[in-house]
């Protein structure tokens, strides 16, 4: 395929596709630049190329795309494309271009969370999931009374309560994994404007989740000490927080 491009509103080419793929990592052709090919009607910026395109000949003689409004990722101004930039795959109008620049380039401060506000993140997780083993056990002793009545042994009630045991693991783990990876925290840690994140800032997936969910078993194991290393830390970060490479910071 031979592609066209425009450079200070003349064309340059025809241009073969390995020759066009070296100017765009060059940064010569950007998703702003127009472009043009035997398959495109007419000039279009390279990152508007349509992945279908009506058959074409010569290049058309004039060098204007068809117009293309875009609202601004930051104030909401809409203008045509090709008076966009182009930050990260997001448009912003001139006028913000300097902002968004000036913004990109401070550090990120982080307010981590210390150890006494996640204790209470903590103690508002383990009511809840208290309140749930509550239920669950006030269930399993009607069942229990059930099978004994029915003359069924204690076999019986050894077999319920491990089911609850088996459940109660399940809802905890669930409970865990799907409240830090949908919203990045559990209710407790909502209830106090806290949320969980990587080291990146980078939001924390399922599987990191559930990961942390069984590092904190070692926190807990070694007398609780695990859980007191956040109070030391510079970052306030746990032992199960070293181990998923994880933060709990003020949202």
């Amino acid at each position: 395929m031979q592609w066209y491009y425009a450079k200070d509103g003349q064309p340059v080419g025809p241009l073969a596709d390995n020759d066009f793929r070296a100017l765009i990592f060059k940064g010569t052709i950007t998703r702003q630049t127009l472009v043009w090919h035997e398959g495109l009607k007419d000039w279009t910026p390279y990152g508007r190329i349509p992945p279908e395109a009506a058959p074409g000949g010569k290049p058309p003689l004039h060098l204007t795309a068809p117009a293309h409004p875009v609202e601004c990722g930051r104030c909401g101004t809409t203008l045509d494309l090709k008076d966009m930039v182009e930050i990260d795959g997001a448009y912003v109008c001139p006028d913000c271009h300097p902002v968004v620049m000036q913004a990109a380039q401070e550090p990120v401060v982080l307010n981590y969370a210390g150890f006494w506000i996640r204790f209470l993140a903590k103690l508002i997780d383990a009511l809840i999931l208290g309140a749930t083993g509550a239920a669950l056990a006030f269930v399993a002793g009607l069942g229990t009374a059930a099978m004994l009545a029915g003359g069924r042994g204690v076999a019986g009630t050894v077999l319920v309560f491990g089911l609850v045991q088996v459940l109660q693991i399940a809802i905890a783990l669930g409970y865990g994994v799907f409240f830090v990876g949908r919203f990045g925290a559990t209710p407790g840690k909502m209830a106090l404007s806290l949320r969980i994140i990587r080291a990146d800032g980078d939001r924390v997936s399922y599987a990191r989740a559930a990961g942390r969910y069984f590092a904190e078993w070692i926190s807990g194991a070694i007398f609780c000490i695990g859980y007191i290393m956040a109070g030391f830390d510079d970052e306030k970060r746990a032992l199960h927080d070293r181990i998923c490479d994880t933060r709990v910071v003020r949202a």
